[in-house]
């Protein structure tokens, strides 16, 4: 948020508050926020041990919170009668400032989720948690990202009519809340997975994700709710996320497509309405970035459906593409000027060691733009506990992925440029 304590001390009730700047605070209290309303971070973290769990102290996402959810949810921002003095006082105040030079923000992005506890990432979930599958290191890494995504491919049921293929997954709705754990802050739905269990496991999905506060994209109640990007907003910056899949790919796919009064996920097998969603976020956010669900299983290299979607999204405005579904690590390069992660591989899913990674985009508000993209590899074993790589993993993970990507440098901390 582009916002700052500026009013370094007042007497409200007899007490002087000091606070500093971007939501540090000495003393915290209650203060007006710049529309209206008066806002005790302290408080509001006291009485929501779910919301202090997953930010901590930190003002401006606490606020972020209450505005997104507690409001509806009936949280209360301030003591009451300390609102009504501070409000009577009319101070301190929380107002718009501009950004400076060098103050940036991180996006980070993850693959594939499975919580099912009959399989082996959901049965490593049961006994340890969510939070209990990665290392200190990773864990700082999703938690400290400014906004973290990951794709959850499975339902939150324990109902529904189970779809007639392979593999079908499902949890139960309690473990939605085990994504604040880690940090998540928006998650795609936009995979072959969701529809699992029917619409009634799709809808208590919806309805899990929401009673958790975690934001979702790439599905929902009709093709608008399914469509609808996630907007994120920092120091005066905005970057609009997309999410859509293109599995399966042929018309009647047992995944059902959200469609004007019907809920289902947001398809592109015909990418005409993905391409007007990215042109639409573009008129409305400085930077669109779509997650893509996509791709052939264990190719480590695009297809040549992969290939058409990443330019057609290009040319339709997206800034950066990120891909997941192969459940390996794929192909790194450009497209149109744009980067284009092909696959993000496996995260918690699959029940064999191998190399995985988070993407992290970092952003000059300042400017507007993009100002690095990093590839972080790491380790999953075959209990699907994931950890960062000692420096003849990371060296080789780094190598790996140099191979498959003739079109970017990647240099030894991860950073990725063109060619």
């Amino acid at each position: 948020m582009n916002k700052r304590w500026v009013t370094l001390c007042a007497a409200v009730l007899g007490t002087v508050m000091t606070f500093s700047v971007m939501g540090m605070r000495a003393d915290a209290a209650a203060a007006i926020m710049p529309d209206g309303t008066v806002f005790d971070p302290d408080y509001y973290a006291a009485h929501n041990a779910d919301v202090y769990a997953a930010y901590g102290l930190d003002t401006d996402k606490l606020y972020e919170h209450y505005k997104e959810y507690g409001q509806k949810e009936g949280r209360l921002p301030a003591d009451p009668a300390i609102a009504a003095a501070v409000q009577q006082a009319g101070g301190p105040v929380y107002q718009e400032t501009q950004p400076t030079a060098g103050q940036t923000f991180t996006v980070s992005f993850a693959g594939d989720v499975n919580m099912d506890p009959r399989f082996v990432a959901g049965s490593t979930i049961a006994r340890l948690g969510l939070a209990g599958c990665f290392d200190k290191g990773t864990l700082d890494l999703m938690r400290n990202s400014d906004v973290f995504m990951l794709n959850n491919e499975f339902p939150y049921t324990t109902r529904g009519r189970q779809n007639q293929k392979k593999w079908t997954f499902r949890a139960d709705p309690k473990k939605a809340a085990m994504l604040k754990d880690i940090g998540t802050d928006v998650v795609s739905l936009a995979n072959n997975h969701t529809f699992d269990y029917g619409e009634q496991g799709f809808l208590d999905t919806l309805d899990a994700l929401s009673t958790a506060g975690v934001p979702y994209v790439g599905a929902g109640h009709n093709i608008e709710e399914a469509r609808k990007p996630y907007y994120y907003e920092n120091k005066g910056m905005c970057i609009a996320i997309v999410s859509a899949t293109q599995i399966e790919r042929y018309p009647n796919a047992p995944t059902r497509g959200a469609s004007a009064k019907r809920s289902g996920v947001f398809r592109c097998y015909d990418p005409t309405l993905l391409y007007q969603t990215i042109a639409e976020a573009k008129k409305n956010a400085d930077f669109v970035i779509t997650y893509v669900h996509w791709g052939t299983e264990q190719m480590k290299t695009p297809d040549a459906g992969q290939k058409d979607l990443a330019k057609g999204m290009a040319d339709a405005g997206a800034d950066l593409i990120i891909g997941d579904h192969p459940h390996c690590l794929q192909t790194i390069g450009y497209v149109e000027g744009v980067p284009v992660i092909y696959s993000l591989g496996n995260y918690v899913f699959a029940n064999y060691t191998r190399d995985t990674c988070l993407v992290q985009a970092t952003f000059d508000p300042s400017a507007k733009k993009m100002a690095s993209l990093k590839f972080i590899p790491l380790k999953a074993d075959s209990s699907c506990r994931v950890r960062e790589p000692n420096a003849a993993e990371k060296k080789a993970a780094i190598s790996a992925e140099q191979k498959l990507s003739p079109d970017v440098h990647i240099d030894a901390d991860g950073l990725i440029t063109a060619k």
